[in-house]
This record gives C-alpha cells, sequence and structure tokens, in this order.
C-alpha cells in the first residue's frame, strides 16, 4: 500500500498544480487590464491624464484640435495592441502546454493505480480526455473508427481566432500607416517584423501544440512507456 499511497500523494500534486495552470488560462481580467493601460501611456505620451481628457472630451466636443489628439491618442495605444495581445497568448499556450503534460502524467498514475487496487475507479485523464479532447479515435457500433468533435476546439477555430485576428490586423494596420504618416520608416519597418516574429512563432508553436494534445501524439506515446522511463530515464529526447 505504500506505493498506492505514494502514487495517490503524486496524483493530488499533478491536479493542484493542472488546476493552478488552468486558473492562469482564465484570469482574462488581468490580461485585460493591460489593454486598459495602454490607453493610459497613450495619454501621458501626449501629457494629458484621464481625468483632463476626459473633461475636455465633455466640454469640448466639437473642437478639431482636440478631436485630433484625441486621434493620436487612439492610434498610439494601437500600436501595442497586437504585441501584446500575441504575448499574452502565448502565455495561455505555456498553460496549456503545461496542462497537457501534467495530464498525460496523471493518467499514467491512474492506469498504475487501477493495476496495483485491481479496479477501474480512475478514469478521466487516460481514457475520457484523449477521445474528448485529444481525438483519440473510438469504435461505433458498426465498429467504424471516428473521433468526437471538440466543441471547445471548434469555437476557438471559428470564433475566438477569427475575432481576435480581425481586431488585431486592424489595429496594427492603422498604427503601422501612423507610422509612416509621420516619417518613420525604421520605426515602420521595426514593428513590422516586430509583428511578423510573434505571428510566425506563434504558428509555429501552435503547430507543436496541436499535435501534442491529440490522443496518439509523440508525448503521450512517450508517458505510456512506463517500464521503458522506469528502467532509463534519460530515454527522453526530441525525435522531431
Amino acid at each position: 500500500m505504500e506505493k498506492v499511497d505514494a502514487l495517490f500523494q503524486e496524483y493530488n500534486n499533478l491536479w493542484h498544480e493542472k488546476l493552478m495552470h488552468k486558473e492562469s488560462i482564465r484570469k482574462f481580467n488581468n490580461y485585460i487590464s493591460y489593454l486598459i493601460s495602454m490607453g493610459s501611456l497613450a495619454l501621458t505620451f501626449q501629457g494629458v491624464s484621464s481625468a483632463d481628457f476626459f473633461r475636455e472630451v465633455l466640454s469640448n466636443a466639437n473642437n478639431p484640435a482636440l478631436l485630433k489628439k484625441i486621434n493620436d491618442i487612439i492610434i498610439l495605444a494601437f500600436l501595442p495592441f497586437t504585441p501584446v495581445v500575441l504575448i499574452v497568448m502565448s502565455f495561455a499556450m505555456n498553460d496549456l502546454f503545461q496542462i497537457y503534460v501534467i495530464g498525460t502524467q496523471i493518467g499514467c498514475i491512474e492506469r498504475k493505480i487501477n493495476v496495483l487496487l485491481e479496479t477501474s475507479l480512475l478514469s478521466w485523464e487516460h481514457l475520457v480526455c484523449p477521445v474528448v479532447y485529444g481525438g483519440k479515435l473510438i469504435k461505433d457500433k458498426q465498429q467504424h473508427e471516428h473521433a468526437l468533435v471538440n466543441i471547445i476546439r471548434k469555437n476557438n477555430n471559428f470564433i475566438f481566432v477569427p475575432f481576435v485576428g480581425l481586431v488585431c490586423l486592424f489595429t496594427s494596420t492603422i498604427a503601422a500607416a501612423f507610422l509612416l504618416s509621420k516619417n518613420h520608416p525604421y520605426l515602420f519597418a521595426l514593428y513590422v517584423i516586430i509583428l511578423f516574429w510573434l505571428i510566425g512563432t506563434l504558428i509555429y508553436t501552435g503547430t507543436k501544440l496541436n499535435q501534442y494534445t491529440k490522443g496518439e501524439s509523440q508525448l503521450s506515446s512517450f508517458f505510456s512507456k512506463d517500464k521503458q522511463f522506469d528502467n532509463n530515464p534519460k530515454v527522453f529526447r526530441s525525435e522531431n
């Protein structure tokens, strides 16, 4: 029973760590505060406090000079918008990768505990999640293999990602045009390079993450080799 107790302790520790990463993803209010701070930073560059800004807007709504300053402030807020959004998305991807690795290891522990206790009590991480979230093939009544539709992934692919992409395209285009209009070609080139670098990195890591989160991925295959891992911990190496 000492082995079972040790496995349960590791099981609980990993579940606690996994919940921490899930909670980190849910804290979008912190990320929204980053975006709000861009407006304050833009006001600071214009030498205007937030209170003075709103006071002037309410009292001089038809003032051309004020409208031009508001336009510049909005564009200044657009400049860091897309880079910050892309960086925030990279934070979420880091947490997703951690969640998947931890969940896969929890699944291995579930199988070990079930074998030692001669039961099938634990099943979430090694049976349910690969099918529901990882696209692992299952057989229907006619013995045809098919994968369940991951509703969360479909919503992200068809709603969240396109919406964020359009907003980022809109804000970054206006920001880049603003830099050109102010005769800052070097800043424009640097801005575009940074955007393409961030987007390329996210596409690459997102592709890798999509491969790792499949039910029959290289990573899950490694974790399933318990004996090989126990006998030789150095066996893990990159095969990419």
